[in-house]
């Protein structure tokens, strides 16, 4: 899956970021992202296809399964035994595609649920607007 930040073909296509959002929690669910750099690549591409949770799980996975040295180098296993940049180039994208993802006439905001205010929950019987659908 090849994607960029904010994939036109993917906005216009609804169907197509549909399959892409279910391909990236497929292979999460897989156990295909064991080391940095497939960890890294499943937190590129829900941070993409504006998945909150699931971009910040990768972060939180990096951060307590002892994948980062004390001097902040990542390893490319859960250990640490063997350095691995990926993490230390790709962290700070999934964070800033996390904070703000902008085109001309439009801001993305993305949070996981877990750090959303209480009172961003919508009422009882509807359906969260997702961050992709408020537009300016």
């Amino acid at each position: 899956m090849v994607l960029g930040n904010g994939d036109a073909a993917l906005e216009s296509t609804p169907e197509l970021w549909k399959a892409a959002q279910e391909a990236t929690r497929r292979r999460i669910g897989s156990g295909g992202e064991k080391s940095t750099h497939g960890r890294m690549h499943m937190g590129l591409a829900a941070a993409t296809l504006q998945m909150g949770d699931e971009a910040y799980g990768r972060l939180a996975i990096m951060a307590t399964m002892r994948s980062i040295y004390p001097s902040l180098i990542c390893g490319h296993e859960p250990g640490p035994a063997i350095f691995n940049t990926d993490g230390n180039g790709s962290i700070p994208e999934i964070l800033k595609r996390m904070l703000v993802a902008s085109r001309p006439g439009r801001l993305d905001l993305l949070a996981p649920r877990h750090v959303r205010p209480a009172h961003d929950e919508p009422p009882a019987g509807q359906r969260h607007q997702t961050d992709r659908e408020r537009q300016l």
